[in-house]
C-alpha cells in the first residue's frame, strides 16, 4: 500500500543503484517524464497511478532520471500480480531501457539528411555513366535490359534521397491509376539476379491486371522493401511471390523459406529500429527501419499487412490494398 518494491532483478537494482540488502525503496515519489527534458507527469497520472485504478500500461514510453543523474528513456509494462498475504494489491512492472533507440531516434533526421547529400553526388554519377552506355550502339539486350534496371533503381534512389533532403513528409502521396503487376513484375526482375546470386529460387504469379488508385513510387518502395528482406533472410529455398485481386482490393504475398522469427519478434517488427533476435544470431546487418517504413505506406493507402511467421521455417507478409483507396477514406 506504500508503494514500496519487494522483489526486483540485479537490471532494476543497477538503474536506480538499490542496496541488494534493502529492497523497501517506494516508488511512490517516482517522477516520470513525458519526453527528453519534457513536463514532469502529474502524480495522478503516472504509470503505476493509472495501473492501480486498472489502466491498461503495455509498452509505455516515459523517461525518467536514474540514481546518477543521467536521462533515461524506459519502455514500461505493468500487470496485477497475486495480492499479498495482507489482501494489498501487487504489480508486475518491466522496464527496458530504450535510451540508446530514442537518442538515434533524435539524430535521425539530422543523420539522414548528411548521409543522404553525400549520397547524391556519387548516384548522379552513377545514373549519368548509365545513361551514356544505354545511348552507345553494339548492346545486346541483356545489356540494355541490365543498365535499365541500374537507370530506373538510381533514379528512384535520387528520389528518395531529395524527400529527405528537402523534408518532404512520407505520407504526402501522389495519386494516380496504375497496374500493380507491373509493379511487381519489376521489382521481381530487380532483385533477380540477387537470388541468383544467392542460390533462391524467386518465383512470381501475377493474377491479371491489378488496377488501382495509389503513390506507385511509394508502393514500389512497399514491394521491394518486404523482397529485399525475403532474399536476404533466406539462405536456400524460395521466395515466392503472388498477387492477385479479390473484390475491391488486391492481396499482395511474399514467401520465404528464411529463418523466420519468434512470435514475440513478430509483435514487434513494425517498431523502429528494433530487428528480430534470429537476424541478430546470424549476423545479418540491417537498420530495423524499413518494415516500419513498410507499414506506414500501406496504412496510408487505407490498406493492411500482416505477417506470419516460423522460427526456423519462414516468413510469409500479406498486403492487402484497396483499389481505390479515397472510396474507402483512405487519405487522399
Amino acid at each position: 500500500s506504500g508503494g514500496e518494491i519487494v522483489a526486483a532483478n540485479t537490471a532494476y537494482r543497477a538503474l536506480y543503484s538499490l542496496d541488494p540488502r534493502d529492497l523497501r525503496f517506494s516508488i511512490g515519489g517516482a517522477v516520470e517524464y513525458t519526453d527528453y527534458r519534457g513536463s514532469a507527469v502529474p502524480a495522478a497520472q503516472t504509470s503505476i497511478a493509472r495501473a492501480a485504478r486498472g489502466e491498461t500500461v503495455e509498452r509505455e514510453r516515459l523517461w525518467l532520471f536514474d540514481r546518477a543523474g543521467t536521462w533515461r528513456a524506459m519502455g514500461l509494462s505493468i500487470r496485477t500480480a497475486e495480492a499479498n498475504s495482507l489482501g494489498e494489491p501487487t504489480y508486475l512492472i518491466e522496464l527496458e531501457d530504450l535510451t540508446a533507440v530514442s537518442e538515434a531516434q533524435r539524430e535521425q533526421p539530422n543523420v539522414s539528411r548528411v548521409v543522404s547529400h553525400e549520397l547524391r553526388n556519387p548516384l548522379t554519377a552513377i545514373l549519368g555513366h548509365a545513361d551514356l552506355l544505354l545511348e552507345s550502339d553494339g548492346l545486346t539486350d541483356t545489356q540494355r535490359e541490365h543498365l535499365e534496371v541500374i537507370e530506373s533503381a538510381s533514379e528512384r534512389m535520387l528520389t528518395l534521397i531529395q524527400g529527405i533532403l528537402t523534408q518532404t513528409p512520407e505520407t504526402d502521396h501522389s495519386r494516380a491509376d496504375f497496374d500493380l503487376a507491373h509493379l511487381v513484375a519489376a521489382s521481381v526482375e530487380a532483385f533477380t539476379p540477387a537470388a541468383t546470386a544467392a542460390e533462391i529460387s524467386l518465383d512470381c504469379t501475377i493474377e491479371g491486371s491489378l488496377q488501382l488508385v495509389g503513390d506507385e513510387f511509394r508502393l514500389r518502395q512497399v514491394i521491394d522493401n518486404v523482397l529485399s528482406n525475403a532474399i536476404k533472410y533466406t539462405d536456400r529455398g524460395a521466395v515466392r511471390v503472388t498477387a492477385r485481386r479479390d473484390g475491391d482490393r488486391i492481396e499482395l504475398a511474399i514467401a520465404d523459406d528464411g529463418i523466420g522469427m519468434t512470435p514475440e519478434d513478430v509483435d514487434r517488427i513494425f517498431t523502429p529500429y528494433f530487428r528480430a533476435q534470429s537476424v541478430q544470431d546470424d549476423g545479418i546487418t540491417g537498420t530495423g527501419l524499413g518494415m516500419g517504413i513498410t507499414k506506414d505506406i500501406v496504412e496510408s493507402h487505407g490498406g493492411s499487412i500482416a505477417i506470419e511467421s516460423t522460427l526456423g521455417r519462414g516468413t510469409t507478409v500479406t498486403i492487402s490494398l484497396p483499389t481505390d483507396p479515397t472510396a474507402e477514406g483512405g487519405d487522399s
